[in-house]
């Protein structure tokens, strides 16, 4: 939150942030100089048999006439690699870029794909044939033809990447390898059909076979030997060796890649339906059109029955023996369409149409399939301070049970539509508990009152048919503290700020505390300094710290008179204590107020990262011991109640000297939020009035534009303003605050925002009690942040 009227309580909304060229102090700059390049080095070890599963002696030897080269995803050369016997180093590259890596060594090809997230200074990527099978069923998941990825422009945006996840893609059949090299070990439909593709492209490579123009059906050469496994449900796959086909092997592409699409027959507490499903890149194409053999359009269920979906989940996964553990985020991207459930058994075809081409994606309806769904009126919910509790009861005895491989539930807030938690679980479960710290980690608010679940129950062949109970509100439990009671013991929160010594570039610590000042109305802040060189904490700012590093920067109110100095800290408001414990606060200056309403939250014998994804990132902070008994977080709500234009007085725009300058300038107006997990931000579209609204997670590392909106140029009390007005839909679906604003004090511009009277704001800041604060200053631990990463850490904490 950037509020300026209570500009210090966002000052713990700890998020990473995302460097744009051009952005003020306020608006995400800092560090300079540009982005580090990144290195990728790797070994090439083309295969020396017909399948992926065999054991090698040795794999074949890398000749003087291989070749590495990078390309990005358009098909653009980046980089020759240097090559050095089977090992390639590619440096210079830029970071923050998805790049396709090609190996060539005479007739023989392959592929890795590695997505802008996985990529650090250095990094390691070897290519191998289970990276090439990679890239073709993540071709595949994306919607463009075999073989095009990095050869010609794609609509693929770095959001389809991310959603597809190619690391988790290799993983996989590296794991199915694993578990079929063991014949007499089961092995999932999914994991055969895995190694089954990868031993296709494995023998393709060896044979000097164009891999993508044999998977295509358009090769010369019409078979490949290698061996194929047979799914046998519960035992060990049937392996044969033989001759495969450019047809047989275009229906293994298909069937190696499960959630392309499907057709799904759906079992609900309501009217079944039948659901088709296309994962894709939600910004590259418009919504499926379901065509018969014949070419005959199959028109929805109704006209609003098809869409785009684009879901960032939390998984959290209860399959696997006793324990749950935190799997990796996964992110649900793709189109849904409604359908008769009339459809007739049969084949069919999804089109999709990205520019002037026109996708076409195979799909295959096996008819009604039914899973029961489980009753709601079995499914109950409970919520402590460390935990949600769910119970419910399986209906062993519906028709399909026995064909359920798999029960998940799924966990949203009603006002939040992109994002949420799945937890998986055995069929035998009937209750399950939740870590809030895991619902916090996805961007939720566990507090939210407006949080829901519901139960799926999956067929074993996922694709065919699932059971979906209705939707259950999470009752809420809070408690509700008295502000005026916590002010008078203490709000605490750590503040960072950096430097530059004489010999270095460095952070500076110190814990703040908030307390009700004498006279009842007002606040007093205390800090506390942590000092380098003796390891301790004073109030006594530490030598060598600038003199005032830590004051609040004076902001600026709109008045009648104009813009008036004001205080950016929390000396600058008025309290009234309600009757419900909340608390009005006031501006001294300006028309400014709010209410708030504080929660607390019992820690004690909790760690730093369970309090969330946010606060584990912090590089100052050990994870290194629990919270002592009487710890205490504070989570604070709160309303916009009055209107009001507050420009911040630390955040100016030194590149530009007028208002109208700004949209050409390159800065970004960012945007208030309370998401302790996001950062918000609009972008200028050159040559109109269009702003793109744009979501940065710190979970996921996407960045995503979830909106438009617009700007105008007008004045208010005598005073230009440009005003970037957010819509009001827009803002209630992601809690979004006021209109970013620029505004000018005499010649110089500053980022600001205008207040708009009921808008919302979450819980997301992390204050503590004296307990818990005095926990956090026993463990810094500022070895661990690095000079270069020191601006960025600051930035973060300060709300930029």
């Amino acid at each position: 939150m950037n509020n300026g009227y209570f500009k210090w309580l966002w000052l713990l909304a700890l998020v990473p942030i995302v460097m744009f060229s051009g952005c003020g102090g306020g608006g995400g700059g800092g560090g300079g100089g540009g982005a580090p390049k990144a290195t990728i080095s790797g070994t090439v070890t083309f295969p020396s048999l017909n399948n992926l599963v065999g054991k090698r002696v040795a794999a074949d030897m890398v000749n003087t006439s291989l070749t590495v080269k990078v390309y990005s995803l358009d098909g653009v050369l980046k980089k020759t690699a240097t090559v050095t016997g089977s090992t390639y180093t590619a440096d210079g590259l830029d970071s923050g870029v998805d790049y396709v890596i090609k190996a060539v060594d005479g007739d023989k090809i392959m592929k890795a794909l590695i997505d802008k997230d996985s990529i650090a200074t250095t990094t390691t990527r070897d290519i191998n044939a289970i990276a090439t099978t990679a890239v073709v069923l993540a071709e595949q998941k994306l919607g463009v033809p075999i073989g095009t990825i990095g050869e010609k422009a794609n609509s693929i945006s770095s959001t389809g990447i991310a959603g597809i996840q190619p690391g988790t893609i290799e993983t996989n059949i590296t794991n199915a390898v694993s578990t079929i090299k063991n014949l007499s070990a089961a092995a999932t439909e999914t994991e055969v059909n895995l190694v089954n593709l990868g031993n296709i492209v494995t023998a393709t490579i060896k044979a000097g076979v164009d891999t993508s123009a044999f998977l295509t059906g358009t090769g010369t050469t019409e078979t490949v030997v290698t061996t194929q496994y047979t799914f046998v449900s519960g035992a060990a796959p049937t392996p044969t060796t033989a001759p495969v086909t450019q047809t047989e092997a275009k229906t293994v592409v298909t069937t190696a890649a499960p959630t392309q699409a499907f057709i799904q027959y759906r079992t609900t507490e309501g009217s079944p339906y039948l659901q088709g499903w296309i994962m894709a890149d939600t910004t590259a194409y418009q919504s499926p059109t379901l065509k018969d053999t014949s070419g005959n359009t199959i028109p929805p269920a109704s006209a609003t029955s098809k869409g785009k979906s684009v879901v960032d989940y939390q998984m959290y996964n209860c399959t696997n023996g006793s324990a749950c553990t935190l799997d990796s985020p996964y992110q649900e991207n793709g189109y849904y369409i409604s359908l008769p459930v009339t459809l007739a058994i049969g084949n069919y075809s999804f089109e999709m149409l990205t520019g002037t081409t026109t996708v076409v994606t195979p799909v295959s309806y096996a008819g009604v399939v039914i899973v029961p769904a489980i009753s709601s009126n079995t499914m109950n919910a409970t919520k402590t301070n460390t935990d949600f509790n769910f119970t419910w009861q399986n209906p062993t005895t519906g028709v399909g049970w026995s064909s359920v491989a798999m029960i998940r539930i799924e966990l949203k807030d009603q006002n939040v539509s992109d994002k949420g938690v799945l937890i998986n679980l055995k069929t035998t479960a009937q209750s399950v508990s939740l870590p809030r710290s895991v619902v916090t980690l996805a961007g939720l608010n566990p507090n939210s009152t407006t949080l829901q679940w519901r139960i799926q129950t999956r067929h074993s062949q996922n694709a065919l048919a699932r059971g979906i109970s209705n939707w259950k509100t999470i009752p809420a439990i809070t408690t509700v503290v008295s502000t005026s009671e916590m002010l008078v013991s203490g709000l605490y929160y750590i503040d960072s700020n950096s430097y530059e010594s004489s010999t270095a570039y460095l952070e500076a610590y110190a814990t703040v505390g908030i307390t009700l000042a004498s006279d009842g109305t007002s606040l007093a802040p205390t800090y506390t300094y942590y000092d380098r060189t003796t390891g301790t904490w004073s109030t006594t700012l530490p030598s060598g710290v600038p003199a005032g590093l830590f004051d609040e920067s004076s902001d600026y109110a709109l008045t009648a008179t104009g813009w008036v100095s004001k205080s950016g800290g929390p000396e600058g408001v008025t309290l009234s204590f309600n009757s419900d414990g909340s608390v009005t606060l006031t501006d001294k200056v300006g028309s400014g107020s709010n209410k708030m309403s504080v929660t607390a939250s019992d820690i004690s014998g909790q760690t730093i990262s369970s309090q969330g994804a946010v606060l584990s990132w912090w590089p100052f902070l050990s994870n290194a011991g629990v919270f002592p008994s009487g710890s205490k977080r504070y989570n604070a709500t709160w309303t916009t109640l009055t209107e009001s234009f507050d420009l911040w007085g630390g955040d100016s725009v030194p590149s530009v000297s007028s208002i109208s300058e700004i949209p050409n300038s390159g800065e970004s107006g960012w945007i208030d939020s309370n998401d302790g997990a996001a950062d918000y931000y609009a972008l200028f579209v050159s040559g109109s009035t269009t702003v793109d609204i744009h979501k940065w997670s710190s979970v996921t590392s996407q960045d995503v534009k979830i909106g438009t909106g617009s700007y105008a140029i007008s004045t208010v009390s005598g005073q230009q303003i440009l005003e970037i007005t957010i819509p009001s839909a827009l803002r209630a679906q992601y809690a979004l605050g006021g209109n970013p604003i620029f505004g000018i004090v005499g010649n110089t511009v500053y980022h600001g925002v205008h207040n708009i009277p009921g808008s919302n704001y979450g819980n997301s800041n992390y204050f503590w009690n004296s307990v818990a604060i005095q926990h956090l200053r026993n463990i810094i631990n500022t070895s661990v942040a690095k000079p270069v990463m020191a601006k960025s850490i600051s930035k973060a904490i300060l709300g930029r």
